[in-house]
């Protein structure tokens, strides 16, 4: 299944199913578009998400206010018992992670099926 979350290009859900939710995030996580897109993803998070996997492959720039926004879906997601997955971090945002010390904090993984291994045992 492939369904817009937003009339723009920001984020697209993927696939849902089973409680495992992915989608796909695309353009630039800046002070302008940050808050938006984390909206979006957790909007995502309905009550039967189990997993959230978010795809950054599409992700082309990254400040701080991207990795904020990042840690309020990652924050947003334990308040509600799911397991959050960063797949295909493109290299200049998993320096800035690297940088900031959150390598620990938001998980990545080459591929969406590492991650639902990761955070899903079940798949």
């Amino acid at each position: 299944m492939d369904v817009r979350v937003d009339s723009g290009d920001d984020v697209v859900l993927r696939t849902a199913d089973a409680g495992r939710v992915i989608a796909d995030v695309f353009g630039v996580l800046d002070q302008a578009s940050a808050g938006r897109i984390a909206e979006l993803a957790v909007a995502l998070l309905t009550p039967d998400a189990r997993v959230l996997v978010l795809d950054l492959s599409g992700v082309t720039f990254c400040d701080s206010s991207g990795l904020s926004a990042m840690l309020s879906v990652r924050r947003r997601a334990r308040e509600l018992g799911a397991g959050l997955a960063f797949v295909a971090v493109p290299s200049q945002l998993s320096r800035r992670i690297q940088l900031a010390g959150l390598c620990g904090v938001l998980g990545s993984y080459a591929t969406t099926g590492d991650a639902l291994a990761a955070q899903d045992p079940s798949v």
